[in-house]
């Protein structure tokens, strides 16, 4: 017969309480840290760029939305009529770590300006050893802003301070401006009273807005989305995660097949009939994607028919325009000082313009490919919004641009210098038809489309070369 080791049983059972209280200590800790305030950063962004241009953002094209004492390559100079500068702005909101890094990387492009200077290299933004405060212990560590410049407005936001690592300047928010190094990828066709939208890139374009003034009024026209281009792979991240690496090509981007109505400011998407397991005439809720084809195009076109005119001064088209891009923009996470400092910035380059504008907005998903951001913790929550403005997508400046073409080799000298200033006007839109105008026989077109193609920085062919 076998013993029973009453020592040992009651070892183990004096054991137990103490692993339940282990457990139960453990488990109070993770809930605490659970519980835990979490840092949120919150950063939106305004791209500008035009189709036929190589950048977006070009360093050349727009001025500076920057304050004297911030270094930049753009000019300060302000035009009669100002252009919209790109700019873009960190805020850090909740409980206050014992240290913070931010890290932003330009995976094609590079900073213009920078505020408070980092220590990033050519592609990177660097904001290392952070301390983060609520209260500002000294007035002197902020820097001297012009009372009437934006950067103020900016520190109303509420956001903690941070100071960096070497003594150096704090600030309650970060700005950049950064260069990048891709074309915009959409072309505006059509109208005047149905355009039809084209994504030629791999990112969606979220709460898109067509603004067209007319001799009566602007008319409006507004979708929630419009997808990818075929086979256009955008990264995907789990919302609001802060991401170590972007996953490339976890999404691809799918054609839209069918007819977008705009219907009180929303999109509705109405399926075409014979579509993949749709029936005729089946129509999606307001916001919803179409079906996927097989249709191997690489462009998504979409239709986008407009509103009636609205006069730019009344209460209608205040509330369809800046009222309906708030609405969208709260969607988002960001707060109401943010979409209120954003609005007074850019509202009037949004809306009260005399050119066809299109405005978009690219997801985080999209932004974790194109600028990737880390920061530490990692357990931050972090909202992105970047705006893009494109400009020059008036399908008639394409027929303007051959037709000014032609009046290069018009006999009236007065018409060949007037369409050779338009043309330079016209800037980036007008390249490739230069290029294409200095393979004629007439040497006055090909000595003007190559003063214009130099005046732009355009690398001639070979065989156009002027010689040294």
């Amino acid at each position: 017969m076998r013993k029973f080791d009453f020592r040992c049983t009651w070892l183990k059972i004096l054991a137990v309480p103490s692993v339940l209280l282990m457990l139960a200590v453990a488990g109070s800790m993770a809930l605490a840290a659970d519980d835990a305030p979490l840092l949120e950063l919150h950063e939106w962004s305004v791209w500008i760029g035009e189709p036929q241009a190589k950048t977006i953002n070009g360093g050349g094209d727009y001025p500076t939305a920057m304050p004297g004492l911030v270094e930049t390559e753009r000019s300060r100079k302000r035009d009669e009529k100002p252009k919209p500068a790109p700019i873009g702005v960190m805020t850090v909101y909740g409980e206050p770590p014992e240290v913070v890094d931010i890290d932003l990387k330009i995976t094609a492009g590079r900073p213009i300006s920078q505020w408070p200077r980092s220590e990033g290299k050519s592609n990177r933004l660097r904001w290392l050893d952070l301390k983060l405060t609520k209260e500002l212990s000294s007035p002197e560590l902020l820097a001297y802003i012009p009372d009437t410049h934006w950067f103020n407005k900016a520190r109303e936001l509420n956001g903690l301070y941070m100071q960096l690592k070497k003594g150096g300047r704090a600030e309650r928010f970060f700005a950049y401006d950064l260069e990048l190094q891709t074309p915009l990828n959409i072309r505006l066709d059509g109208g005047p009273d149905v355009y039809k939208v084209v994504n030629l890139g791999k990112h969606v374009f979220h709460d898109v807005l067509l603004i067209v003034p007319g001799p009566d009024g602007h008319r409006i026209g507004w979708l929630n989305t419009i997808a990818a281009a075929p086979g256009g792979g955008a990264a995907a991240t789990p919302g609001g995660k802060n991401p170590a690496q972007p996953q490339a090509g976890a999404a691809v981007g799918q054609p839209v097949q069918g007819v977008v109505l705009a219907n009180n400011g929303a999109g509705v998407i109405k399926v075409a009939a014979g579509q993949p397991g749709a029936p005729a005439g089946a129509a999606a809720q307001p916001g919803a994607a179409a079906a996927p084809t097989a249709d191997p195009s690489k462009e998504t076109i979409v239709e986008i028919p407009l509103s009636g005119p609205f006069a730019v001064d009344s209460d209608e088209f205040k509330d369809k325009t800046d009222g309906e891009m708030r609405r969208r923009l709260g969607k988002t996470g960001l707060t109401a000082a943010e979409i209120d400092l954003i609005m007074s910035l850019y509202a009037p380059h949004f809306f009260a313009t005399d050119d066809i504008h299109f405005v978009y907005r690219i997801a985080q998903d999209g932004l974790d490919e194109i600028t990737p951001l880390v920061v530490e913790p990692e357990t931050t929550k972090i909202k992105r919004v970047a705006l893009v403005i494109a400009r020059r997508v008036d399908p008639r400046l394409r027929e303007d641009v051959q037709q000014l073409i032609t009046d290069l080799a018009d006999a009236s000298y007065a018409k060949r210098e007037k369409a050779e200033k338009r043309l330079k006007d016209l800037g980036n839109l007008a390249i490739p038809s230069l290029k294409e105008a200095m393979k004629g026989k007439d040497l006055e077109v090909v000595m003007r489309a190559e003063r214009l193609l130099l005046s732009q920085k355009e690398q001639l062919p070979p065989e156009q070369n002027p010689a040294p």
